[in-house]
């Protein structure tokens, strides 16, 4: 079945040189190249988005939606923590009922990105493609009475990268190992702090 209609754009570019000098040859090279596409046309479900990866089924964090690269990253944007329970009970719709009913202090502050009073999974915005801006390599060898040794360099750069390891380890949302930064939790001594409070019973 055919899901939808891409276009992709491109360009790679490749240099290299190899040469003898005496008993020795060597070679050395360089590439890069850039890619970019842009979903044309969605021709299943509402016909402009569909989900994709949904790690664990804790919540989907890319689509194909019409206009954007394939893949790209949608999230919920977040303000910061809650330093009191009194923040939380101020951080109310237009109507005045809490945006996060159930938040305590200590809990991560989500935007609502779409202003319609309820943070759910609407308010997820365009967070950046997985494609890199550009992708590159650098390649060199020598060979030499019977002896050769090569070396190869690839990087890319410009492209997002969705850190489930860091979900998984600094989650708390299961009882497991978690890692190091778990340690630098929220608690009403330690204010200054990025990470949430730990809870296994966390909800918007």
């Amino acid at each position: 079945m055919n899901a939808g209609t891409i276009t992709n754009k491109g360009l790679e570019l490749a240099l290299n040189h190899r040469n003898t000098v005496g008993d020795a040859y060597y070679y050395v090279g360089a590439n890069v190249s850039t890619v970019k596409n842009k979903v044309k046309e969605i021709t299943v479900g509402n016909g402009l988005e569909f989900g994709g990866f949904n790690p664990h089924g804790e919540g989907t964090v890319t689509y194909a939606k019409v206009g954007k690269p394939i893949g790209s990253f949608y999230l919920l944007q977040t303000d910061g923590i809650f330093q009191s329970d009194t923040e939380v009970a101020a951080y109310v719709n237009s109507k005045g009922e809490r945006l996060q009913p159930n938040a305590q202090a200590g809990d991560i502050k989500f935007v609502d990105a779409n202003g319609d009073g309820i943070i759910d999974d609407k308010d997820k915005i365009y967070s950046g493609s997985p494609f890199p801006d550009f992708s590159f390599g650098l390649r060199g060898g020598v060979e030499w009475n019977r002896f050769d040794i090569n070396l190869f360099f690839d990087g890319m750069v410009g492209n997002k990268i969705y850190n489930y390891t860091r979900a998984r380890m600094e989650g708390m949302n299961e009882i497991t190992n978690y890692g190091t930064a778990a340690l630098n939790a929220w608690t009403p001594t330690n204010t200054n702090t990025d990470v949430p409070r730990f809870t296994q019973e966390d909800s918007i």
